[in-house]
């Protein structure tokens, strides 16, 4: 069984035999920046929160489904990309990524999340993080934001 899914002008057949990928690595990460050590516990206003994942064979096109549930169980924030085995491309690994953004304006709510990454509609993986509420301390007299 496969579906053909559309990017942009790109149509990519995707096949639902996950046997023709290798997942390597998932890791998740704060920032925009991959070279910080992972975490599982983030500032609900602390930026960016993100997910890679890391395939090492590749064969055909595979969707890959990032979904963010809230403390509540419920979908918050979803995105997909489509991966595949670009003959042009000298690389040994491909590599996949998803996030959220934790800003003040839109502030994640505070409670256990959790990050799961879908391969072609199958899940691969299931990471619980946690995001802390706004954290006050009295400094001097003054409620400060720690």
């Amino acid at each position: 069984m496969s579906s053909l899914v559309v990017e942009d002008t790109d149509v990519y057949k995707l096949t639902s035999d996950s046997s023709f990928i290798d997942v390597g690595h998932i890791e998740m990460y704060p920032g925009d920046t991959q070279n910080l050590k992972p975490e599982r516990q983030f500032s609900n206003v602390g930026g960016e929160i993100g997910v890679t994942v890391i395939f090492n064979k590749v064969k055909g096109a595979h969707l890959v489904t990032f979904l963010w549930v809230n403390p509540n169980l419920e979908i918050a924030y979803s995105s997909e990309c489509t991966v595949w085995d670009d003959p042009q491309c000298q690389e040994e690994f491909i590599q996949a990524a998803g996030w959220i953004k934790a800003e003040p304006e839109n502030p994640l709510m505070p409670g256990k999340w959790h990050a799961l990454v879908l391969l072609n509609g199958g899940e691969i993986c299931c990471m619980p993080f946690h995001i802390r509420g706004l954290i006050y301390q009295l400094q001097q007299g003054k409620l400060v934001l720690k």
